[in-house]
C-alpha cells in the first residue's frame, strides 16, 4: 500500500537516474519494470471463480485461501486474483477509466485482446454494466483491460470481470464523494511552473532529450489562455512505474498533430539532480494532490477538466480525448 502515499513520502530505494531512462525505453527493463508495478498495484485483491477449473493447490497462500472462502460457491474456485491497478484515492463520484488486470495461480493471465470482457460494478440495486477494451503497455508482452465507468454512488462496489469460457474475476472497490484528484468536470487548477524563458533545461526535466516545446508555459498559463491544454505530470527519470518516460514521449509525438493546443509537462520532484532519497514533490503535484505518477490530464477552452489519466495511456485514447474538444 505504499506506493499509494509516495508522493507524501520520501521516495523510497534507489531512484532510476536519466541515463537509466533511456534504458528504461528497451523491452527488457520495461517488462521488468511493468511486473513490479503488477506486484505494488494488486493492493486490492480477491480470488475469482473460474468455472471448471481445478481446485487450487494445497501450498495457496493462506490469505488467497481465505479470500477464496468469502466468495459465494459457484465451481471449484481457484486461486486467480484480480487487481484494480487506480489508486483509492483517485476513485469518487463521476467518470473514471478503471484498469483492470488479472493473473492465475499457474501464472496464465486472464485477459488479452482477442478476450473481449465484460465489467460488472454492483452496488445494493444498482448495476453498472460496461464493455472493456485493451490497452498494451508493452506491445505484445504485456496489457490490462480498460473501461471508461461513471459512478453516481459513492461507497463500497462488487466488481466482477467476465471473459469468454465462463472465467470471471471478482473484486471489491470504494468510491468516495469526492476525490482530493481532479478529474473530469471539474475546473483545472491554475498552478504555477516552470519554463525554458526561466530556467535552464537540467531544472525543468529529467527527460534525456526533452521536447522544449513543452515547457513554453505554466499550468496556470495554459488553463487560463481560453485554448485547450495537454498536461503531463511525469518524472522521466525517477518514475516508480517506468512508464513516465514513455507517456512524455507517446504525447510529445502527439503534439504537433494538435496545433491547436496547448502541451504542458510538470517534473513531479524536485530538486532534478537529487541522488540521495531526498526528493519531494514540487507545488503544482501538491496543489493538484496527485497520489502516484504519471497523470495526463485534458482541459477545455475554459478550463475544464474533460478527461483524465491515470498511469500509462496509448496515443488512440488520447487522440479520442482530444477529438471530442
Amino acid at each position: 500500500m505504499l506506493y499509494l502515499e509516495r508522493w507524501f513520502l520520501k521516495v523510497v530505494g534507489n531512484p532510476m537516474q536519466a541515463e537509466t531512462y533511456q534504458v528504461a525505453k528497451s523491452l527488457s527493463t520495461i517488462r521488468l519494470a511493468m511486473l513490479a508495478m503488477l506486484v505494488a498495484a494488486i493492493s486490492l485483491t480477491l480470488t475469482a471463480c473460474v468455472d471448471d477449473q481445478p481446485e487450487a493447490d494445497a501450498d495457496t497462500d493462506d490469505s488467497v485461501e481465505a479470500l477464496a472462502g468469502s466468495i459465494p460457491p459457484r465451481a471449484d474456485i481457484g486461486a486467480t486474483t484480480t487487481a484494480i491497478y487506480n489508486t483509492p484515492a483517485s476513485l469518487a463520484l463521476g467518470s473514471h477509466r478503471l484498469l483492470i488486470k488479472a493473473e492465475g495461480a499457474d501464472g496464465l493471465e486472464f485477459g488479452s485482446p482477442d478476450d473481449d470482457a465484460t465489467l460488472v460494478l454492483t452496488q445494493g440495486d444498482e448495476v453498472i454494466e460496461v464493455d472493456t477494451y485493451w490497452v498494451w503497455t508493452v506491445e505484445g508482452f504485456n496489457g490490462f483491460y480498460a473501461a471508461n465507468v461513471t459512478f453516481d454512488r459513492a461507497g463500497e462496489w462488487d466488481v466482477r470481470l467476465e471473459g469468454r469460457g465462463g472465467r470471471a474475476a471478482t473484486s471489491t472497490i470504494n468510491v468516495g464523494t469526492i476525490a482530493p484528484v481532479p478529474t473530469a468536470g471539474q475546473s483545472a487548477i491554475a498552478s504555477e511552473s516552470k519554463t525554458i524563458d526561466r530556467f535552464d533545461v537540467e531544472d525543468l526535466t529529467t527527460d534525456p532529450d526533452p521536447d522544449l516545446a513543452l515547457y513554453e508555459m505554466t499550468v496556470a498559463d495554459a488553463v487560463t489562455s481560453g485554448e485547450p491544454s495537454v498536461l503531463v505530470f511525469a518524472t522521466p527519470a525517477f518514475c516508480r512505474t517506468a512508464v513516465c518516460g514513455p507517456i512524455v514521449d507517446e504525447v510529445s509525438e502527439l503534439r504537433p498533430d494538435y496545433p491547436e493546443f496547448n502541451f504542458v509537462h510538470v517534473e513531479v520532484y524536485e530538486p532534478l539532480d537529487e541522488t540521495d532519497n531526498e526528493l519531494i514533490p514540487v507545488l503544482a503535484v501538491v496543489e493538484w494532490q496527485l497520489p502516484s505518477e504519471p497523470w495526463v490530464f485534458v482541459v477545455d477552452e475554459t478550463g475544464m477538466i474533460t478527461s483524465a489519466f491515470e498511469g500509462f495511456l496509448t496515443q488512440d485514447e488520447l487522440r479520442q480525448a482530444l477529438d471530442q474538444l
